[in-house]
């Protein structure tokens, strides 16, 4: 699938991987979505022993909004497919939008036809397999993806706000992949050699990103296997 940046077809490349999940006949403890420049930060062992001692509990990122923002902006405007590139006059186009809907209060937002609270997070989850085959069959109904269809960005938000709606909302826990946002904007930090001691004390079984196409990268994912 060709996957763009903000775009539903994100969403449609994790529907067709939880699709051949539950179409594999075995039922596993957990779904664990990543990515390609991920790489675990613990022994297999580890996380498996982790997983066992936590049996049931689902780890996934949610912020609910407190406030108008940008953020929400995303899925409350609808932003046509043109918007999501990252041209840079693009993106001065798309901010100058939202920062005029944001004045106008709720003069442009799309109505709400999920008549959901939205929330939001980071995409990469841990979810148990009851959970995820629950999100999995709201997904196929149509009725967030067409919602979505018109949102930015909707892969962190449609699976949070799908979960703050089921059965599961009353708990969670953190996303179990560490991501460093400090000093970025458009990107989370690639991590190099040079960031192992930051890696080594942080209290994840994950992190992303790495670079594998630089050579300091190939460096630290054999430190860290070590």
């Amino acid at each position: 699938m060709d996957v763009k940046w903000g775009d539903i077809s994100m969403i449609d490349a994790t529907v067709n991987l939880m699709e051949s999940v539950f179409t594999s006949k075995i039922k596993y403890d957990y779904i664990w979505l990543i990515s390609g420049q991920d790489f675990p930060l613990k022994s297999s062992q580890e996380i498996i022993n982790f997983l066992e001692k936590n049996k049931g509990k689902n780890f996934i990122e949610i912020n609910k909004f407190e406030r108008e923002n940008t953020i929400k902006k995303r899925y409350e405007l609808y932003f046509p497919n043109w918007m999501r590139s990252k041209n840079f006059f693009v993106r001065c186009l798309k901010m100058g939008y939202i920062n005029i809907a944001l004045h106008l209060g709720t003069l442009l937002d799309r109505k709400n036809i999920l008549n959901v609270d939205f929330y939001y997070g980071s995409q990469w989850w841990t979810l148990t397999y009851e959970c995820a085959k629950e999100i999995y069959d709201i997904l196929l109904k149509g009725e967030y993806i067409d919602y979505y269809k018109g949102s930015l960005v909707p892969d962190e938000s449609i699976f949070q706000t799908i979960y703050m709606n089921s059965r599961f909302k009353d708990k969670y826990y953190d996303k179990l992949t560490y991501v460093n946002w400090k000093g970025q904007i458009n990107h989370p930090k690639t991590f190099t050699i040079e960031d192992c001691d930051e890696l080594e004390k942080v209290n994840y079984l994950m992190a992303r990103k790495f670079d594998m196409l630089i050579g300091k990268d190939k460096l630290i994912t054999l430190k860290l296997l070590q």
